[in-house]
Formats: C-alpha cells, structure tokens, sequence
C-alpha cells in the first residue's frame, strides 16, 4: 500500500477526483515536459459530464496557463476508470507525447502505461487481516505500525494534516455568504455555531457543535478553498469536525489526535488498496462511507 501522504492531502476543493487530481496530473506533466508551449487536454466520462462544476478546466488552465491549453469534453469514458483525461504534449506544433490518466479518488493518480512516476509502495501487506497479524506478531500497536514503515517526517507531516483541518474548521465557522456557483446556496456553518452556543441542553448544543464544524469545512471545499482529503474533498467534513470536537470540547490533546489520524489512514489506505474511495466509481458512501469508518 502507498503512503498515507498519498491519502491525505492538502489541496482545494470542491472534488478530490475533478480538481485536485487534474491539477495534480496537470502539474507532474508541466514539470516533466519543461520545453512544451502547448498542451490539448480531452476530459473522458465524469470529468466531462460534472467537470464544468467542479472547476476540472478552470483548474487545469490555472496550471498551465490559459493561453497555452485548449480542453475538450468527451463523455464517453476511458476503459480503466470514470475519470479519465488524456494529455497531448506540444512544442511549436510538434506532438511531444500523449499521456492516459485516471483520477482514481483522493487525488490519487493512475497513469497509463506508467509514463511518468507511479507512487512508491511503503507498506508490505494489503489488507486488514494481515496487518493485525503483523501487529501482534511484532507486539506494537496500529499507530507503531504506521511509524515504521513511514519516512523519519512523517510525524511532522501528521501535524501538518492536523493544524490544516483546524485551520480549516475555523475559517469556515468565520465566513457568511453564499458558495459560488448557480445554486447560490448560503453557508450555514457560522449561524449552527450559534445557535450551538446558545443551547442550554447539552445533546442537543453537542449535535449542533459538531455539526457546525462538518458544515464549516464542506463549505471550504465547496468554495474552491484549502482543505485536507480525509480520504477525499467530498468527505472532508467528517473527519476534521469529530477531531476538532475532541481537541476544543473534550480537552484531547494533539498529539493523542495524531495518532488517531494515522490509525484512521490505515482504514482509509485498506478501503484505497481493494475497493475505491472515488465517488465517481463508487458512489457517494465510497468517500462519506470511507470518511465515517476512518473517523
């Protein structure tokens, strides 16, 4: 299995799958053809068909330049995956390659016929039962697993998720307004936070506190804003608002939330590994159903 890196990730929204993977794919391909001047960008299958309001193609010319790519919406899909692009390569009208992408969930990228860089593969097993086998075998806990086969930072990092969910719970209880985009919905978040405040029975004021904190994040992702993949944008409420309550309502310290963060990405990285947490392929419970089970 990959890296947790891999599954948490901060980026922005509104969709794991249609923005950041795009400006992923986008990116690794601007980076690894430094001479092209020109790039052709055909979005297959739900890229094309939902692309427009999830931003794919305000993304993808924000990456490499509006005035240097042209996007081409096709709705038939590719054969491996929903979300599909092909990337043409140009330099003064000369055709340098042409690259298949997935955009898999999470961010998470599959190239065709592995052109450029796969992810690297940490972890040795595959599935829950052999974790838990090699855990006891070895006498450490879930959150010891994790620590040995990640890289020496990756302490650090977990930090970096964390303060970013937080960050992003905050922001987002801070702001009014109405999300972009023709539905013209308003946000909500703040106005929860205070009808929670000014609850005086503690179920219900606890319901509402949590609620708010999911609302302030989804409502982040939805205007485009930084938000982590837990494992995706279109789940990245969950997961920050149970911590945030945990640290602001019941005195959890971080470094404690820590380590439920990288025992949770375990489940999120088992989901990833032999099922899918892209809602394109699998439905909507493959990101808020993965998010719950790794909350």
């Amino acid at each position: 299995m990959e890296s947790l890196r891999e599954l948490y990730k901060i980026g922005v929204g509104p969709s794991s799958s249609h923005t950041m993977g795009p400006q992923r794919a986008a990116v690794k391909i601007k980076e690894t053809y430094n001479n092209a001047d020109h790039f052709v960008v055909y979005l297959h299958g739900s890229l094309a068909l939902t692309g427009k309001g999830h931003l794919t193609d305000q993304i993808i010319e924000e990456t490499f330049g509006k005035e240097n790519v042209e996007i081409h919406f096709v709705s038939d899909a590719l054969p491996k995956h929903p979300n599909g692009m092909v990337f043409e390569v140009y330099q003064k009208s000369k055709l340098l390659d042409k690259i298949t992408v997935y955009s898999i969930g999470g961010g998470a990228l599959m190239y065709e016929d592995d052109q450029l860089q796969q992810p690297k593969q940490v972890y040795p097993h595959h599935n829950l039962n052999e974790i838990l086998e090699y855990c006891d075998q070895k006498g450490i806990n879930l959150y010891d697993y994790v620590l040995e086969f990640e890289d020496g930072n990756f302490k650090s990092y977990l930090y970096e998720i964390l303060d970013a969910m937080f960050k992003c719970v905050e922001r987002g209880l801070s702001i009014t307004g109405i999300i972009p985009g023709r539905l013209q919905l308003k946000r909500v978040a703040k106005s929860i936070y205070q009808q929670a405040i000014n609850t005086h029975r503690s179920g219900e004021r606890d319901r509402l506190l949590v609620s708010s904190y999911a609302y302030a994040v989804s409502e982040e992702n939805a205007s485009g804003h930084q938000i982590v993949t837990a494992p995706t944008c279109g789940a990245s409420g969950v997961m920050p608002a149970v911590m945030y309550y945990c640290f602001k309502q019941l005195n959890i310290p971080r470094k404690e939330i820590v380590k439920a963060i990288a025992v949770a990405g375990i489940f999120g990285n088992v989901i990833k590994t032999n099922a899918t947490i892209s809602g394109a392929d699998g439905g909507c419970q493959a990101e808020i159903g993965s998010a719950c089970a790794m909350t």
